[in-house]
């Protein structure tokens, strides 16, 4: 609790007095059993406590008496110090100083000073414009007091100009904006005012950059703030100099809205993409559809716009139901995370829990609105008998393709096979396992087309149900052309066969690495602007060679523009192929290096310099050399000898070493 023993006596006293006054038991002590309430009177005091809550009877909480300390410090133009803070919070002295010491640590982090000096007390000094931001959480904690009708010291109601004449002013220029603050933001801005101007008559002001004035000079919230601060220097008697105008400017931007104005702002084609990226990763990573994604682009885009300028301004603000959220919905909240670096890129600051909980409210909301259930997060197990390189890789391609999948953790084969019991939803492995009750997924390093849309389904929780229907007709058909000797192990066979708990795949001759990557299909240190262009230059020899027709190349692009980089299977390494249909003549493969990297993805993470293009006939033949390059690819130190070789004899050596027949 961070308060002194006597602190502890003095609250005990203090709730005895009050109990004794509603003819009630004091709270008691025995022994080991320790402090205690009359068990016969419990349900008389929950019923009695919003009486205890209010009026003066009201201790504060930790988190709203620091409030108080620091509010004071901040906005008083008297000398304060310990003594003057015990008659006010009426706790000890000890306790006083641990508050204190922990309002020095926070403020510290923000470059803010508080410390006490002998002829004027306790100060807090530093950046004007950093004080007051780092005041508003605590003016957030005064806000929920006031709203309880919880008292705290009766001066702090005394100011240049009342927080309700605020108030008043901010719905006038609400009128002029044409737009609409949330109730509880009109709340929050009014006070915060409040406050911001008893530091304003202390002399104390904020400084605002030239770049930031010119920025701001354009938009309407500075003309508003313009004529607000005029009445507030009418009736005040403040002198209110411009970058005041310009900081109330920032906090109208960033303020929440009920309803924007209908003229478009600059800024909105820029947050309205970025919503539209955030629900398009949202979908892919939660596996869901919504039904109506442009209501909710229009939706997030009015919360986004404020929250943007929060960030580039670096405005904090208080959600109250962050906890929750993150334990009623921790799934939403975690894919909200990570879909929130589009705006996170764009503000280029990170967002707080608190804002993040906020976009969570928006998706969880529009999920129940159309009737979405819960998200199912699928866990799985990569067991690889490769090593780490190639694990990694698998992982890698899992979470490209689902998405939001939780990886339980990589595995030797020795590893999986001492586990007594799988606690993951399936397994995916590179090598043949033992069943333990869970799906067995017996897959490629590099991922084929059959794989991936098998893993999809198991990772959205969507694979195939068995038909007992189906099952039932097949075996009456058996039965009806032959003598069946165990009826419930044929039943289970059908089963197995119509609905596999263990995928493996057929066994057959493939080609080696270097029957494919050879002298006519290797080229190094080429160019290529876009990795459109890097694409069709890798598979420019297998078009040479007619292995492969032009619309190929097409459908390679194309899969790219449709789901996303999924073939950058490895820093640096993307192997782009497309179906057999789509234009293969005959198995063939390209390796190609750029000088350059190239961007392979929007935001630049994916970066590029070797290029394998694959071309397969089928969903076989092509394995073996598919693994072997997997063997090849799972060093790091082998990649960064193919992106650096500068003659083709040493890109065949390697190669050849990984071509065992």
């Amino acid at each position: 609790m961070n308060v002194s023993t006597r602190t502890v006596y003095a609250e005990i006293k203090r709730m005895n007095s009050w109990l004794e006054t509603h003819q009630l038991s004091g709270v008691q002590r025995k022994g080991q059993r320790g402090y205690y309430l009359n068990p016969h009177e419990k349900e008389i005091i929950i019923q009695k406590a919003d009486t205890i809550l209010v009026g003066h009877d009201y201790e504060p909480c930790v988190k709203e008496r620091r409030a108080i300390l620091l509010l004071t410090i901040a906005c008083s133009e008297h000398c304060l110090r310990i003594d003057d803070f015990m008659k006010m919070t009426k706790v000890s002295r000890n306790t006083l100083l641990e508050d204190m010491k922990q309002l020095k640590e926070t403020l510290s982090k923000q470059e803010i000073t508080l410390r006490y000096q002998a002829a004027s007390g306790y100060v807090i000094s530093g950046d004007e414009r950093a004080i007051r931001l780092a005041l508003k959480p605590y003016i957030h904690f005064i806000r929920t007091m006031i709203k309880n009708e919880k008292t705290f010291p009766s001066f702090w109601l005394k100011g240049p100009i009342s927080s309700k004449r605020v108030h008043h002013l901010l719905q006038q220029s609400e009128q002029e904006l044409k737009l609409e603050f949330a109730d509880e933001m009109l709340d929050q801005l009014s006070l915060d005012l409040f406050f911001y101007f008893k530091r304003m008559k202390l002399g104390h002001a904020v400084h605002i950059s030239n770049e930031e004035k010119r920025t701001l000079q354009e938009t309407e919230e500075c003309l508003a703030a313009i004529r607000f601060m005029a009445h507030i220097q009418k009736e005040a008697s403040l002198i209110v100099h411009d970058d005041e105008i310009y900081f109330l400017s920032t906090l109208w931007l960033s303020a929440k809205k009920q309803k924007l104005p209908s003229i478009k702002k600059p800024e909105e084609h820029l947050i309205r993409t970025i919503a539209r990226q955030m629900i398009f990763d949202f979908q892919r990573y939660a596996c869901i559809s919504f039904q109506e994604p442009k209501a909710l682009e229009q939706n997030l885009t009015m919360h986004l716009i404020p929250a943007y300028y929060r960030l580039i301004y670096h405005i904090g603000m208080i959600n109250e139901l962050t906890d929750s959220i993150k334990k009623a919905q921790p799934e939403v909240f975690e894919i909200t995370q990570k879909v929130a670096c589009h705006l996170e890129k764009a503000a280029c600051s990170k967002l707080s829990d608190h804002e993040i909980a906020y976009l969570a409210m928006h998706f969880g909301s529009w999920m129940r609105r159309e009737g979405i259930s819960s998200i199912a997060r699928r866990s799985v197990y990569i067991v690889c008998g490769e090593g780490i390189g190639t694990s990694n890789m698998l992982k890698t391609q899992l979470l490209e393709l689902i998405g939001y999948i939780e990886v339980r953790g990589l595995l030797s084969k020795r590893a999986y096979e001492e586990l007594a019991a799988v606690d993951a939803d399936f397994v995916v492995s590179t090598t043949p396992i033992s069943f333990k009750g869970k799906p067995v997924h017996l897959v490629h390093p590099i991922l084929t087309a059959y794989e991936k849309k098998t893993l999809l389904q198991y990772g959205k929780g969507s694979e195939a149900k068995i038909d007992e229907n189906h099952v039932n007709a097949l075996f009456n058909i058996i039965q009806q052309h032959t003598i069946v000797q165990n009826k419930q192990a044929l039943l289970h066979d059908i089963r197995e066969l119509l609905h596999p708990t263990y995928v493996s795949y057929q066994k057959g001759w493939n080609p080696v690495l270097n029957d494919l990557l050879t002298e006519q299909t290797i080229k190094l240190h080429q160019t290529a602007d876009t990795w459109q262009e890097a694409i069709t230059k890798a598979a420019q020899p297998l078009l040479d060679q007619n292995a492969i027709k032009p619309s190929y190349v097409e459908a390679m692009i194309q899969s790219v523009h449709q789901n996303g980089p999924y073939i950058v299977i490895a820093p640096q390494v993307a192997i782009p192929h497309a179906r057999p249909e789509d234009g293969v003549n005959k198995l063939s493969m390209t390796l190609m290096s750029f000088k350059q990297p190239i961007s392979f993805s929007k935001d630049g993470k994916k970066q590029v310099r070797l290029v394998i293009v694959l071309a397969a006939i089928d969903s076989m033949s092509h394995l073996k050399a598919l693994k072997q390059l997997t063997m090849l690819l799972s060093e790091e130190k082998r990649t960064k000898q193919l992106m650096e070789a500068e003659d083709l004899a040493s890109v065949q050596k390697l190669i050849d070493q990984f071509s065992q027949v």
